[in-house]
């Protein structure tokens, strides 16, 4: 069994995506619209090393700015927090105002 525990999904669960094949995974999350791609890392959607592809879906909202680990640095806030994913727009709302407020 793999051990999820250092990973940036919700911790205790599988990745769903794991099975798929990791070039048609990253394909399919690719594809995704801001708030699917923030939903997809709430949920564990995704597999290992496809963060960079949630990052740049995330960054399709031109309000999001951040840098991949500024990106990483919030889903690890709010998994601490607790996030589920239907609480997928309050994210990105969040990574909205990270991006706003970020210090120089």
């Amino acid at each position: 069994m793999t051990d999820h525990s250092s990973s940036f999904y919700r911790p205790g669960t599988a990745p769903p995506a794991a099975a798929e094949a990791p070039a048609a995974r990253r394909a399919r999350l690719s594809r995704f619209a801001p708030e699917a791609a923030v939903r997809a890392w709430l949920d564990g959607d995704f597999g290992f090393d496809d963060e960079d592809v949630l990052c740049d879906a995330i960054r399709r909202d031109p309000d999001v700015t951040l840098t991949d680990d500024e990106i990483e640095t919030v889903f690890m806030n709010v998994f601490e927090r607790g996030a589920r994913p239907d609480e997928a727009p309050a994210v990105l709302t969040l990574l909205r105002e990270a991006a706003q407020f970020r210090m120089p």
